[in-house]
């Protein structure tokens, strides 16, 4: 079982942006694997709800990335199908490939059309617009000059939303990044979006505590065509955010922040 509380917001219009992501898995205690090649700077996804997971960790695609061109996105689940593509494998389309989100609407709606998805919301962000696109047998996109966010299920005008797959609290999570992200004015205080423990601590809270855990906290942060990727390992009410500056252009720069992440696995850098 995987949720996710995901979101992105302009601070100042064609020059900085953020984009956040808190992970909360069913295992306390988890480590990232890190990816560094051309041009991307990403932790890869995981597929932390199947059974071969129990021992084994399986990864495929990327959780949340940045990439050279100052374009950030990040998912969170929905609902898995059988036999379906993860969407994980659509973010790491996204950051590969694109510069916008128009290039991205086009990426994801050729994706989902050439082969089934799971189901999930995919957050990108630029800074000139922000979007959610949500993957079920077709793709919605919601786009937004200002801020977005997304939990756990799939928002349809004039329909209360159907929670799949166990996820919990999603509504409620939903309810409050959406009130909190809107007084964020710059990036110090989306830290306290991620801490947040409005209902209490469990895991109806964004921090999410019990059944379900948040092992990892992160935040991407764009302002004058500089790339600033914050991470905590664990609780971010609890752990330390780790400021890693990413220079595209030095690639013992991007090692020495490979290095610094936060985890025990060895980050793969090409």
């Amino acid at each position: 079982m995987s949720n996710c509380t995901i979101g992105a917001k302009i601070l100042s219009a064609g020059n900085e942006f953020l984009l956040f992501k808190n992970k909360d898995f069913r295992k306390k205690n988890f480590d990232d694997r890190l990816v560094i090649r051309n041009g991307v700077f990403a932790v890869e996804g995981t597929e932390s709800w199947g059974d071969r997971s129990v021992d084994v960790d399986v990864f495929s695609g990327f959780s949340i990335a940045v990439n050279s061109s100052g374009l950030a996105c990040c998912d969170s689940n929905v609902k898995m199908k059988p036999s379906a593509k993860n969407y994980d494998n659509l973010t790491q389309e996204i950051v590969e490939k694109c510069k916008s989100v128009d290039d991205a609407v086009n990426v994801v709606e050729k994706a989902v059309h050439a082969q089934p998805c799971s189901w999930g919301n995919i957050v990108v962000a630029t800074k000139h617009e922000v979007a959610t696109f949500q993957v079920a047998d077709r793709v919605k996109v919601f786009r937004d000059p200002v801020q977005t966010m997304r939990t756990n299920h799939h928002i349809e005008e004039g329909r209360r939303p159907i929670v799949y797959d166990g996820a919990v609290g999603s509504i409620k999570r939903y309810e409050v990044a959406r009130r909190l992200l809107e007084k964020v004015k710059e990036v110090d205080s989306v830290f306290d979006v991620l801490r947040s423990h409005e209902h209490g601590l469990n895991a109806f809270s964004i921090c999410s505590h019990g059944t379900l855990t948040t092992v990892y906290g992160y935040v991407v942060h764009v302002k004058d065509n500089r790339v600033v990727f914050h991470v905590c390992r664990g609780n971010p009410c609890a752990g330390k955010f780790v400021a890693l500056s990413l220079d595209f252009d030095d690639e013992e720069s991007l090692r020495m922040a490979g290095q610094a992440y936060p985890s025990r696995r060895r980050p793969k850098i090409r």
